[in-house]
């Protein structure tokens, strides 16, 4: 299928998560990408029927990712060519963003990627949106057999409005570092101490446990996904949807719920290395097996294809 993709590059971003699975799907199609960023962008441009002479590409299907890095766009209300669009991120602070857009593009179909979205879209009276739940890289993000030398990795944004337990994390893990002379790479990673891409997935690959809080909503993350594909084994709050995506406490990750019973866990397993490593290896399987960019594209398709009728069965 031709598939012209709208919206930002965003493979030098720190969550450059998005822009592996924009590539999974040109792995998978025929894409073409247009925003700010791709090749041949300009801000000048942004008549979509002018996009696609300018490209010299009739698609099969206009795929616009995240309204803020859509907003510009103009004329996708005239087109008649099938529209979905991607919701991540929607919050009260950007509802009318892409409440917005999708006022006027009117795309045929829209998806998110949290369960609070699709609730939050009916309620601002959105029309039937889809849930697609989260995937990443997995070869990218993969194991590499080498010894783990950090014993906890906790690296990401505690912004309190939305993750309230977030700071309170930090400061426990930071102090079971320093009192028990752990090797931890523990910080808050706004606003300019983020790991991006290469050295992120270099800090999984060799971490032993990795930490999550959840957002205001319990909503499951990216790093519930990430820390599991590179084998590190998945400590974390626990979420809504975990055991529909077929996460399992003491399965394939380990749930804490308090900061005392955040160091006790953590103890717990650096202490009893085979308990450790057998959580972290069925966590790698659950998202090898489940959550691969790859499934994922082959599954939002089909989807399209049985709700608005674009594509070809299997």
């Amino acid at each position: 299928m031709k598939i012209l993709i709208l919206g930002a590059d965003q493979s030098k971003r720190y969550n450059f998560g998005h822009q592996l699975f924009k590539e999974e799907i040109a792995r998978q199609h025929d894409v073409r990408f247009y925003g700010e960023g791709c090749a041949g962008w300009s801000p000048s441009r942004t008549d979509i029927s002018a996009i696609m002479n300018f490209l010299n590409f009739q698609p099969d299907l206009l795929f616009s990712y995240m309204g803020k890095y859509c907003k510009w766009l103009t004329g996708m209300d005239k087109v008649r060519i099938p529209k979905v669009h991607l919701v991540i991120d929607y919050f009260p602070w950007n509802y009318e963003i892409e409440n917005n857009f999708i006022d006027r593009c009117r795309p045929d179909m829209t998806l998110a990627v949290y369960q609070h979205e699709v609730r939050a879209m009916r309620k601002m009276g959105i029309q039937n949106p889809d849930h697609l739940q989260f995937s990443v890289d997995t070869n990218l993000l993969a194991s590499d057999g080498m010894d783990r030398a950090t014993d906890v990795f906790a690296v990401f944004s505690s912004v309190s409005w939305a993750y309230p337990t977030r700071s309170s994390i930090l400061a426990v893990l930071e102090k079971e570092v320093r009192s028990h002379n752990l090797s931890g790479i523990v910080r808050a990673s706004w606003p300019k101490t983020r790991l991006m891409r290469d050295d992120y997935v270099q800090a999984l690959v060799h971490s032993k446990i990795t930490v999550n809080g959840v957002d205001v909503h319990r909503s499951l993350n990216w790093k519930f996904f990430e820390p599991c594909a590179c084998g590190s084994m998945l400590l974390t709050e626990e979420a809504e949807d975990m055991e529909p995506a077929g996460f399992k406490d003491n399965e394939n990750c380990v749930v804490f719920n308090g900061m005392e019973a955040l160091a006790e866990r953590l103890h717990f397993y650096l202490d009893h290395d085979f308990e450790r490593t057998r959580i972290a290896r069925a966590g790698e399987k659950l998202v090898r097996e489940n959550h691969s960019n790859k499934i994922r594209v082959t599954e939002m398709f089909e989807l399209i294809r049985k709700t608005i009728g674009v594509g070809d069965a299997g």
